[in-house]
This record gives structure tokens, sequence and C-alpha cells, in this order.
């Protein structure tokens, strides 16, 4: 299977923020927008039949799934965000700062 992702582009400051307050937002951030971004997913699924086969049968009704989220390690986006003692970042909306991991999963089916 094939994910993808897709998250639009959007302003770094919101609609009601003061004109001082957008300059310096654009300033921090070195862009009035946040440009879109695309992440990548895929996964696969094997199922072991109900035959006896290897190790006799410890593999009968098995199925193995193999996910790859963020295939192509995508960063993401970076935010100048204020805080209390000055400047400080955050992730994009919709950004996950895990970047490209894996999952598997093991299911088997006791009849």
């Amino acid at each position: 299977g094939w994910n993808m992702q897709y998250l639009d582009s959007y302003r770094a400051y919101s609609s009601t923020a003061s004109p001082v307050s957008r300059a310096n937002t654009i300033l921090s951030q070195g862009s009035a927008v946040i440009p879109s971004q695309t992440y990548h997913d895929v996964s696969g699924r094997y199922r072991f039949g109900e035959t006896q086969g290897f190790a006799g049968g410890l593999l009968k009704n098995v199925e193995l799934q193999l996910a790859v989220q963020n295939v192509l390690n995508t960063r993401p986006h970076t935010l100048a965000v204020t805080i209390p003692n000055g400047l400080g970042s955050a992730f994009a909306r919709g950004g996950d700062a895990r970047m490209q991991r894996y999952s598997l999963s093991i299911k088997k089916n006791f009849e």
C-alpha cells in the first residue's frame, strides 16, 4: 500500500495579527509563507497459508505487515516562535519530528 499526505502552504502569521506582529513574524521566519509539504508512506503484508511447512506449522496462519512512514525522510519545516526568553523553534503544522520510521506487526490466527 501507499499513502501520501499533502499539507498545503499557509501564512506564518494569523489573520488577526497586527501589522507590527506580522512584520516581526516575517522577519523572524524569513518568509510570510510556510511552504507546502508532502509525505509518503508505504506498507506491505504477507500472509502464510494453512500448510504445515516451516517449523511444523509455526508460521501457519501468520500475517506479517511492514510499514515505512515518511519513506523519503522529509524533514518538517521549522517555525520561528516567540518564547518568554526570546525566539525558539517548533515544527510546522502536520510535520513530524520523528522523520522516517518503521513498524512491523505480526498476527497469528489460532483456529
